[in-house]
């Protein structure tokens, strides 16, 4: 029973900063994503800003294995498809009003989303450097 105790322990020792970084990489790379869709709201867009974002989502998604909240994992997922969206709907538009509009519908939902990550990232944070 001690053995396996100390089998736990050890185990946490490196799963506990591995998912810590995990946390910091998905919400990193959602903050991006929101920060590549931002200039929407002044009427302005930038394909080429919204493909990087993009490539840093998919780069972040292999780190997503280490959360072990599964609501977590998925939530973030549902916040890159959101921005996915928003990213499509920009495209439909050439102009400063159309892109306007989308920041309008949309990107402020995913801005809210976005907040919540970052709340569920350092709730989970908290868990696991709590003193036990």
């Amino acid at each position: 029973m001690k053995n396996s105790l100390q089998r736990q322990i050890e185990i946490l020792k490196i799963i506990t900063p591995l998912e810590i970084s995990a946390y910091l990489e998905l919400y990193s790379a959602a903050a991006n994503y929101y920060r590549a869709l931002a200039p929407l709201e002044t009427g302005e867009w930038n394909a080429n800003r919204a493909e990087k974002a993009e490539e840093m989502m998919v780069k972040a998604e292999a780190t997503s294995v280490f959360i072990q909240v599964d609501a977590h994992k998925v939530f973030w997922r549902d916040i890159w498809q959101d921005a996915r969206i928003i990213v499509e709907k920009a495209k439909l538009y050439s102009n400063a009003e159309g892109w306007n509009q989308v920041w309008r519908e949309e990107v402020y939902t995913f801005g809210q989303d976005l907040r919540r990550f970052e709340e569920a990232a350092k709730s989970a944070s908290d868990r696991l450097i709590a003193p036990s």
